[in-house]
């Protein structure tokens, strides 16, 4: 089995969530071996129906992403996860990262310090821990 990430389905629409919405509908249509898996505060209920998604845990935001998605993914035999919008587990090594933009890079008076030390500083950690990285950017590509 595969699992994808579908903490977006608790995140307001936006271009990456809908990349990510819209690459699982595509998934779910021409595969049947993916499991798509998201914290309880799921605000997109009628897409994560489509995607029978499996609510995993009891937090959100972060700390569901990083204690509670690799803690389930570790009893299931730790298998393959897809990451689709710029954020994954740091320490969960069988893993694919989207990576959308390095946009905090280029323009950083853009970004509040919080956001830019998070994204500077877990972002190599996520990437260095994962299998592949998959951009929508030559600049995100050769920057990461």
């Amino acid at each position: 089995m595969i699992y994808v990430n579908a903490r977006f389905l608790t995140q307001d629409l936006t271009g990456v969530q809908r990349f990510a919405q819209e690459i699982c509908l595509a998934l779910s249509k021409i595969r049947h071996d993916i499991v798509f898996v998201s914290p309880p505060n799921i605000i997109h209920h009628d897409i994560a129906s489509q995607l029978n998604v499996q609510v995993v845990g009891k937090k959100s935001g972060h700390f569901w992403e990083q204690v509670e998605l690799p803690a389930f993914l570790k009893k299931n035999k730790s298998p393959l996860l897809i990451n689709l919008c710029n954020t994954a587990p740091i320490f969960y090594r069988n893993k694919i990262i989207t990576h959308h933009d390095v946009i905090y890079k280029r323009y950083p008076q853009s970004y509040s310090a919080k956001f830019r030390f998070v994204y500077n500083n877990f972002v190599p950690l996520m990437l260095r821990h994962s299998k592949a990285l998959i951009t929508v950017s030559e600049f995100s590509k050769k920057r990461n």
